[in-house]
């Protein structure tokens, strides 16, 4: 993001304001859309990634907008001065494949994959199963802890399950009546955005410790065997 400085021309009472659009990797985009809320300085950005707007009277922010983009608001702060200083805005490309992805470093970015093994242990007439993260076989995606998003385009059934001490994801037991009774799950609270094309954008607070996003589908079904894999990722929040 940046913050736009503008001119007051003198004599001429026109606002001036300039400024740079670029990607993730500072590469400047073309053609992005610069709306004022006055038709009539409105514009787009050259090829350079920069534009120049001149308007009658004073704007209170411009939105940036491209069909490859998240659409952006930035505030405008005025300044008399006859040169501003021209600063940079970053735009967020919209995730164009199917798939789950994370925000990081100012774009989606791919999760890598992890694995769920459950094991199942019979002691006398009790049964338990605990849904354990199988590190052998899992490559820990590292995140900050507080606000988190994610973006789901399309992407199969999932849940979000924060592991116990032991690095469980869910742990359950078969009562007298043979009904499965949950002995641990922790999901974090998560608010998701429909947008276009199948994306939903997804948010929650995420504190210090281990996470793993499992798919969901088939997660309860009946195995050949009492012990299974479940694929999804594992996540480590830091500080």
């Amino acid at each position: 993001m940046g913050t736009f400085l503008i001119s007051l021309i003198a004599g001429c009472m026109q606002f001036s304001v300039e400024g740079l659009v670029v990607d993730a990797k500072g590469q400047p985009i073309e053609g992005v859309n610069i709306g004022t809320g006055k038709t009539q300085c409105d514009g787009k950005t050259t090829s350079n990634g920069r534009f120049s707007l001149r308007c009658g009277s004073a704007l209170n922010g411009l939105v940036f907008s491209h069909s490859d983009y998240f659409q952006q608001t930035i505030p405008l702060e005025r300044e008399q001065e006859k040169h501003p200083r021209v600063p940079t805005t970053t735009l967020v490309q919209i995730p164009r494949t199917d798939g789950l992805f994370f925000f990081k470093d100012k774009r989606f970015v791919d999760l890598k994959d992890g694995s769920l093994f459950r094991t199942t242990q019979q002691q006398g007439q009790a049964k338990r199963r605990r849904y354990c993260v199988d590190k052998e076989a899992s490559t820990p995606n590292p995140i900050k802890a507080g606000m988190t998003r994610f973006a789901d385009k399309n992407a199969p059934p999932w849940r979000l399950f924060r592991l116990d001490e032991a690095g469980c994801a869910y742990r359950d037991a078969k009562d007298t009546e043979g009904r499965w009774v949950v002995e641990y799950k922790n999901r974090p609270t998560l608010a998701r955005d429909a947008m276009d094309d199948g994306l939903v954008i997804i948010e929650g607070t995420l504190d210090i410790g281990e996470y793993f996003l499992a798919d969901w589908s088939g997660f309860f079904v009946p195995t050949p065997t009492e012990d299974a894999h479940y694929s999804g990722r594992w996540i480590r929040v830091d500080g």
